[in-house]
């Protein structure tokens, strides 16, 4: 039963279209994941749906009055939570003691303590739609796993934005992608849509071969019928050596000429239907670009911890452990949120102080830093203003570099909030792109990102010559770069190879 149409959606920022025709159906209890690059428009697709923004033509209808929305966006996470007591039922306490999550405390809550906040506060509701914006950004692996069992056997029915391949894999049954701002979709989970997208691309480029090779074809006949015709209207009037050209042979080459001209007619409108009917030539899709600086030839030994501790309050994090990085090593930070995996990559950049312990690095180490948290930008900040580069062939440069990363042309005077939290986090990026480091410390880097840049990252990561500790919850990430792995478990840090 179809619950949901959306008809030739089309909406504008200024002179800037983002979506021009979108045409999408949605079933009652289909789990819809939309995809796309980042500005694309998909949160500005799932807002239209939700009803918080008007579309400037085209509609969403709801075939059900009696659907409850529950949206969830990516500012959930970072907004705090005024959580009002009196209003919260068994269903939100039954969730806090689910997630082992304080539901009404927002202080020194980590990224993916929010996010379970966040979706509980849309639980305890009891939504018949939820509207999903992201939403296992910061989880750790119990908390996508949860998120996982959660969406496949809610009642109702799921849209959902969401860069997380596992989690696509895990739970959509159906997805649709935004590409120049028309939609098309495919059924089945993420890894279907790929094959069926590949197979979709290369029907399409089969076909328009074909096409082009009869349009050739077309075209010669036009010409050869073209020769014909002229020579028969040249022969219709031209004088024998005796005088006029016979009236019988005359009225032969006049037939002749008119044959081939309708000919020709006919065969320009068969071009002229194609042109209108015809396959489209298959979009080359636009290749980012991502190339991290080589690192320098520092010690073997890059980092290593004796006895290290350290305690917010009452609240162990870790305490008496010890591990080593050497040079060239690539490691995952894994554990549960809150378990203190952002803390440590605090403690690597001197931002926060050991309780007990060592933590000894090179002093003349180069230090790249990313953290997880796209909107610590200022929004008021331009683009050209938040790179700090005013020589006018840096900022072609700049703009050069930006489209490498799928920007579309831009106004680098235009403000950060005018890009979306991927273009933001492409922003942070493309400053640790520009650096030279010997030590990558990034913190959920992929947050954010679409699918195309996630795995173009991916291949930058892994040509880099340098030393990296990244905290993720990526588990295709982990598996494609990580050497060693950086568990928390029983308020430890335990170093374990891959």
């Amino acid at each position: 039963m179809t619950i949901l149409t959306c008809k030739n959606l089309s909406k504008a920022y200024g002179y800037e279209s983002v979506l021009e025709a979108v045409n999408l159906e949605v079933n009652y209890g289909e789990r819809v994941g939309i995809v796309g690059e980042n500005g694309a428009g998909k949160t500005t697709l799932i807002q239209l749906i939700a009803g918080k923004l008007k579309a400037d033509s085209g509609t969403v209808k709801w075939h059900d009055r009696g659907n409850t929305v529950g949206l969830l966006t990516q500012s959930s996470t970072y907004e705090f939570l005024n959580i009002d007591m009196p209003e919260l039922d068994s269903t939100y306490f039954e969730l806090e003691s689910r997630l082992k999550v304080d539901l009404v405390s927002d202080e020194a809550m980590s990224g993916g303590e929010r996010t379970k906040v966040a979706l509980a506060k849309i639980w305890a509701t009891e939504p018949t739609v939820l509207i999903l914006d992201e939403p296992t950004n910061h989880l750790d692996y119990n908390g996508i796993d949860w998120l996982v069992n959660e969406v496949s056997y809610f009642p109702g029915t799921v849209i959902m934005i969401s860069h997380d391949r596992y989690f696509l894999d895990q739970v959509c049954t159906k997805i649709i992608e935004i590409e120049k701002g028309v939609s098309t979709s495919y059924e089945g989970n993420y890894s279907q849509y790929v094959r069926l997208k590949s197979e979709r691309m290369k029907a399409q480029q089969n076909a328009y071969e074909v096409q082009e090779a009869y349009k050739k074809q077309i075209q010669a006949d036009i010409r050869q019928l073209k020769t014909w015709s002229d020579k028969a209207h040249r022969d219709a009037t031209k004088k024998q050596k005796g005088g006029e050209v016979k009236m019988g042979k005359k009225e032969y080459f006049r037939m002749k000429a008119k044959k081939k001209d309708k000919q020709i007619k006919s065969r320009i409108k068969r071009l002229e239907k194609i042109e209108i009917e015809g396959v489209d030539k298959p979009r080359v899709e636009r290749e980012i670009v991502m190339h991290f600086k080589p690192a320098g030839s520092k010690g073997k030994n890059i980092i290593e911890a004796k006895a290290i501790s350290k305690s917010f309050g009452d609240k162990t994090l870790f305490k008496e452990s010890d591990f080593y990085m050497t040079r060239g090593d690539r490691i995952g930070v894994i554990g549960a949120n809150g378990c203190g995996k952002t803390t440590l990559t605090q403690l690597i950049l001197k931002m926060l102080s050991l309780d007990s312990g060592e933590l000894l690095m090179s002093p003349t180490l180069k230090l790249g830093y990313m953290d997880q948290y796209a909107i610590d930008i200022s929004p008021e900040v331009s683009i050209q203003s938040y790179f700090a580069i005013y020589d006018k062939t840096a900022l072609v440069d700049l703009s050069n570099k930006l489209y490498q990363l799928g920007f579309k042309s831009l106004d680098l005077s235009h403000k950060v909030v005018s890009c979306s939290l991927g273009e933001q986090t492409k922003l942070k990026l493309l400053k640790l792109l520009l650096g030279e480091y010997d030590l990558l410390i990034l913190d959920e880097p992929t947050n954010h990102l679409d699918l195309k840049s996630k795995e173009t990252f991916e291949n930058a990561l892994a040509q880099y010559n340098g030393t990296i500790i990244m905290v993720t919850h990526d588990r295709y990430l982990i598996e494609k770069i990580c050497n060693g792995l950086l568990v928390f478990e029983a308020e430890k840090i335990v170093r374990r190879e891959m």
